[in-house]
């Protein structure tokens, strides 16, 4: 990798992101956005497919190391259901931001990183700005936030309609499931901000 080149990474909180992304599929390439009634299935059916992911990486680990694990689950088929056949994707593997990091710092120097979260960027964009624009060693100016910026249309608003919020059980299975792996995380990178608490 050239010598000089520096990273940067942004990391959603990762129920967010899992819960965005199982949306997201549902509306990508312009495939039809579900219906009214799919959508309101939506957070029951994401819990069936998270209940199967995880039940699928645990099982897995009993007997192969995490990274295989991870590779695995990519392709471990999603539950079918007849209101949600080819969307409503759970990707697991993309909220294990620790393997994905640890493997990365163990060919490129940690000083060529620059670790963010999503949540700093949206809450305090011009300070989160000015440290990309000094870690890459840029002059740094203000970012004028518009009205447009911070609306994004969605597809499927499962932000404002509390009925297609994630179900209660399925956020405390996904905190305990990923409790770990954010714990690693956080040691990894020597900062408590990745418990997501």
């Amino acid at each position: 990798i050239l010598p000089k080149s520096k990273f940067i990474v942004v990391m959603r909180e990762p129920l967010s992101m899992l819960y965005s992304l199982f949306w997201f599929t549902c509306t990508r390439f312009n495939q039809p956005v579900p219906s009214r009634e799919a959508q309101l299935k939506g957070p029951d059916i994401f819990h069936e497919r998270i209940v199967a992911k995880i039940r699928h990486i645990n099982s897995c680990l009993t007997v192969f190391p995490l990274v295989k694990c991870m590779v695995e689950s990519r392709t471990f088929p999603e539950p079918f259901h007849p209101l949600m056949p080819e969307c409503g994707e759970t990707k697991m593997y993309k909220a294990l931001y620790y393997v994905h990091i640890q493997k990365w710092l163990s060919v490129i120097p940690r000083e060529r990183f620059l670790f963010l979260t999503m949540e700093e960027l949206s809450g305090h964009l011009n300070q989160t700005i000015n440290r990309v624009w000094k870690f890459i060693g840029v002059n740094s100016f203000d970012i004028k936030e518009s009205d447009e910026n911070k609306q994004l249309q969605r597809a499927v608003d499962y932000k404002n309609d509390p009925r297609l919020a994630m179900r209660n059980d399925t956020r405390e299975l996904l905190k305990t499931f990923l409790h770990p792996y954010n714990q690693m995380l956080a040691d990894l990178l020597n900062d408590r901000k990745y418990l997501w608490n």
